[in-house]
């Protein structure tokens, strides 16, 4: 995803999409359940705050760089 992120062929609304629907809800449906249960595994019981915080970050940068705006999409 990130690369299509990055080029500079795809175009805006694609880019649009790609962030604000398709990393999200990659990243709620399929990274975070199964980085959490890992940590949890570890000893980590309280990693799900962290790892939503980076969502937020990560969104917010490719937001600001490719001047983007997710807020209605969230």
């Amino acid at each position: 995803m990130f690369h299509k992120l990055d080029s500079e062929t795809v175009k805006k609304e694609e880019k649009k999409n790609i962030l604000c629907v398709d990393f999200q809800k990659f990243y709620r449906e399929k990274y975070l359940p199964t980085v959490v249960e890992h940590d949890k595994l570890l000893g980590v019981n309280d990693s799900q705050k962290q790892y939503e915080l980076d969502l937020k970050i990560v969104t917010r940068d490719y937001s600001k760089s490719l001047k983007i705006s997710c807020a209605s999409e969230n």
